[in-house]
C-alpha cells in the first residue's frame, strides 16, 4: 500500500470513529442532558452493543482496551438509577475520551483496521451515509406513553439508531429544530421503509393519522397496522382493514411484528430472551394504568 493509500485509509478509519462518535452524543448523551435517564440508559446500551461488534471486527486491540478500560463499570442491568452527572462519572468520562483517541491515532496512523473495505474514498461524501429513515411510527400524540415503549422494543430488539426511527411525540425521535413539519412528515411517511401505524380510539380522531395512513396505502408500501388494547381488526375502516393487524396485547405478535420489521430490513435482530421484558410491558401496558387509576 503506497503512503498515499496508507493516509486514505487512516483518514477513512478516523471519520468511522468519527461516526461512532456522532451517534453517541446523538442517541446517548442528549437523553441524560435531558434528564431522561431511563431512555438514556437503554440508548446507551444499544450503542455499546453495537460499538463493541464494530471494533472486536475491525479494531480487535482497541476491542480489548475498551473493555480493560471500562471493566467494573459495566452494569449487566439497566434500572433506571442513573443521573447524568453518575453517567458521567461511571461511563461518560470513559467512554468519550477513548473515542477521541481513537480518531486521533487514526488519523497519526497509529491503529490499523483489520478488515479493510472493498475502496479507500476520496472524499467525505463517499464515507460512512446518513442513517437512513427505516420506521414511521404513525400514532397520536395522547397514545405517547404506550408509543414510548413500543419504540423502546424496537430500538432494543433492532439495534436502530434514534435517527432511523420517526415518533414525532417522543425526545430524540422528533424532527430537527426549524424543520418544515408539513413538507418533511409528507416526504417521511412516503419514503420510510416501514411505516408502523398504531390503531387507537385517539387515531381515528386524528387528522395526521388518518392521512399518514392514507398516503401510505395509495402508494402501496409497507404498511403494518398494530392495534391498541383496546382495538380489535373489526375496527380497522376504509382500505386498511384489508391489511393483517397485530396486537399489542398479544406477545406472540409482538415477537411477530419485530421479525417482519427485521426481515423488511434485512438485518438481524437480538435474541427473543432479550426483550421478553419490554414485550410483556408493553402486553400488560393497558392493566398497568387500569391499576394506578382505581
Amino acid at each position: 500500500m503506497s503512503t498515499e493509500e496508507k493516509n486514505s485509509q487512516s483518514e477513512l478509519n478516523a471519520r468511522e470513529f468519527e461516526h461512532w462518535q456522532k451517534l453517541y452524543y446523538d442517541e446517548v448523551y442528549s437523553f441524560f442532558a435531558q434528564n431522561n435517564n431511563n431512555r438514556g440508559e437503554v440508548a446507551f446500551e444499544s450503542w455499546e452493543t453495537r460499538f463493541l461488534s464494530f471494533l472486536e471486527e475491525n479494531y480487535p486491540q482497541k476491542f480489548e482496551a475498551y473493555k480493560k478500560q471500562t471493566s467494573g463499570r459495566i452494569k449487566s442491568i439497566y434500572n433506571g438509577s442513573l443521573s447524568f452527572e453518575s453517567f458521567k462519572d461511571w461511563k461518560g468520562n470513559v467512554v468519550e475520551p477513548f473515542i477521541e483517541q481513537c480518531i486521533q491515532d487514526s488519523r497519526k496512523g497509529y491503529i490499523e483496521r483489520h478488515n479493510f473495505p472493498l475502496s479507500i474514498p476520496t472524499s467525505k461524501t463517499q464515507t460512512i451515509q446518513e442513517d437512513k429513515l427505516k420506521i414511521f411510527i404513525s400514532h397520536s400524540s395522547r397514545d405517547s406513553e404506550l408509543v414510548s415503549l413500543i419504540v423502546d422494543l424496537i430500538h432494543f430488539s433492532l439495534n436502530l439508531s434514534s435517527k432511523e426511527i420517526r415518533c414525532t411525540s417522543l425526545d430524540g425521535y422528533g424532527l430537527s429544530a426549524g424543520e418544515d413539519v408539513d413538507n418533511k412528515l409528507r416526504e417521511e411517511v412516503l419514503n420510510a421503509e416501514i411505516l408502523i401505524g398504531l390503531i387507537s380510539k385517539e387515531s381515528f380522531e386524528s387528522a395526521y393519522v388518518l392521512f399518514e395512513l392514507g398516503a401510505r396505502w395509495g402508494q402501496g408500501t409497507k404498511l403494518i397496522p398494530l392495534l391498541s388494547h383496546e382495538t380489535t381488526p373489526f375496527d380497522l375502516q376504509g382500505p386498511i382493514k384489508q391489511y393483517h393487524a397485530l396486537s399489542c396485547k398479544e406477545e406472540a405478535q409482538l415477537y411477530q411484528l419485530i421479525n417482519d420489521i427485521a426481515q423488511t430490513l434485512s438485518i438481524k435482530p437480538e435474541p427473543p430472551n432479550s426483550y421478553t421484558n419490554k414485550i410483556k410491558l408493553i402486553v400488560k401496558y393497558k392493566s398497568n394504568k387500569a391499576t394506578l387509576s382505581n
